[in-house]
């Protein structure tokens, strides 16, 4: 007897496939076993050809035929610089929505923008808009992410790696506008789900993206250090100082182009309220800043030092590998896996730390020190100094009473400083 092929999921459509979430969109597909069709003016790349189906389509172009196809996702768009593309994207989509309404197609998903409102300060924010509320008549299902970040670089992403990683500082205008990043695979993720004809839908309307918004400036340097382990200064500028230094830019070789488009769309941006829509779909938002971390080779390196200094410094003793890889996971899998930015002098001798160590146990610092003494209690030796296991006389007890004492009273103003410094 033959093994069967084990059967298809469902088979979907999508427009796009090109682009930067496009093509880790299309990867997921393929490895959940969906048979893909990609409609586009490019072939996603690094993905084998005869993996999937590729009809050439522009949106200003005639619409094609969808037989046989039970879901179509739509990541394409035509209108980011201009009035004209955000008309191409209404006359296109409503023609693509017609082709898959007439072939039978169940699930239409549109994928829009966070920037999406009638009275967008841009023509791309106000045409997202428009072919909504155009698709109300086609029951489409409708997606407004935040800013779409981390895995391969590319779009607005890619540019915001590039002038981190080129450039010491970064001039800005919207240091302060209030962003909610989604990482680009939790994105894809989602809409694979919203993509599946077999399962009911719980809205029509799904905002997906950080439910605690962060501050452009703070992402930016977030993404520098977690990611690229580099520090950046930003310095405000005007926003016609920073549109004029865009267009420079985009005159000389080598420097990042920046769509003046999303510069603008960056100035006004409404909060979207996500938790919602991710609970409909049985997710949990990921931390942008523990991505970064995750995605920088050097992080983890860094932890297991991080985790040998505290580990020594919690039990007095020389620590293993074990126990340091064992840090190292512990701090992975919390909210935060960016390591600490602990002085030099700590890594070389780590009884130093108790100079650093926080006023009032708050703080990652206190934090991560409270993972090292968890971890430290579990091994013999540790059971052993943090249980009181092991008997010692009374005067020398007392003798290591005044030392601590009085190096605790001591070190206290420097310890309050620090902390006051470093909050």
């Amino acid at each position: 007897m033959q093994d069967q092929e084990p059967p298809i999921p469902f088979r979907l459509a999508v427009t796009g496939g090109g682009g930067y979430v496009g093509r880790q969109f299309c990867r997921l597909a393929l490895e959940q076993g969906i048979e893909l069709t990609v409609l586009g003016r490019k072939r996603p790349d690094g993905i084998e050809e005869g993996t999937y189906k590729f009809i050439s389509y522009d949106l200003s172009g005639k619409a094609p035929k969808l037989h046989g196809i039970d879901a179509v996702v739509h990541l394409a768009s035509a209108g980011l610089n201009d009035r004209e593309g955000g008309e191409v994207d209404v006359t296109g989509t409503r023609a693509l929505a017609g082709a898959a309404k007439k072939a039978g197609v169940s699930r239409f998903v549109f994928v829009s923008s966070q920037v999406s409102r009638p009275d967008a300060p841009t023509p791309y924010g106000r045409g997202k808009f428009s072919v909504e509320t155009m698709l109300a008549e086609f029951d489409a299902l409708i997606v407004r992410p935040g800013l779409v970040c981390g895995g391969e670089e590319g779009g607005i992403y890619g540019k915001l790696c590039e002038m981190v990683r080129t450039s010491p500082i970064l001039p800005v205008t919207c240091a302060s506008t209030l962003l909610q990043p989604i990482h680009v695979d939790q994105l894809c993720e989602a809409l694979l789900r919203l993509a599946d004809p077999n399962v009911e839908p719980k809205l029509k309307m799904f905002y997906l993206g950080a439910p605690t918004p962060v501050a452009f400036g703070r992402l930016v340097k977030g993404l520098a250090w977690t990611r690229f382990g580099r520090r950046i200064r930003l310095v405000p500028l005007p926003l016609s100082l920073v549109l004029i230094g865009i267009s420079i830019a985009r005159a000389i070789p080598g420097l990042p182009n920046i769509p003046r488009e999303r510069v603008l769309g960056l100035t006004d941006i409404a909060t979207m309220d996500s938790p919602a829509s991710f609970e409909a779909l049985g997710m949990a938002p990921r931390d942008a800043f523990t991505v970064f971390a995750q995605e920088n080779p050097k992080n983890r390196r860094q932890l297991l030092r991080e985790g040998r200094a505290l580990l020594k410094y919690v039990t007095s003793r020389s620590v293993g590998g074990t126990l340091m890889r064992r840090y190292t996971r512990a701090v992975e899998v919390t909210r935060r896996s960016v390591p600490l930015r602990l002085p030099g002098i700590v890594y070389k001798w780590p009884a130093l730390m108790r100079i650093f160590e926080p006023v009032g146990g708050a703080g990652a610092v206190a934090d991560r020190l409270a993972i090292a003494m968890v971890i430290a209690e579990t091994t013999p030796e540790g059971a052993k100094e943090f249980c009181a296991l092991e008997k010692q006389s009374w005067l020398l007890s007392t003798v290591e009473l005044v030392v601590l004492l009085t190096a605790e009273a001591l070190l206290m103003p420097l310890r309050i400083l620090i902390g006051r410094r470093n909050p």
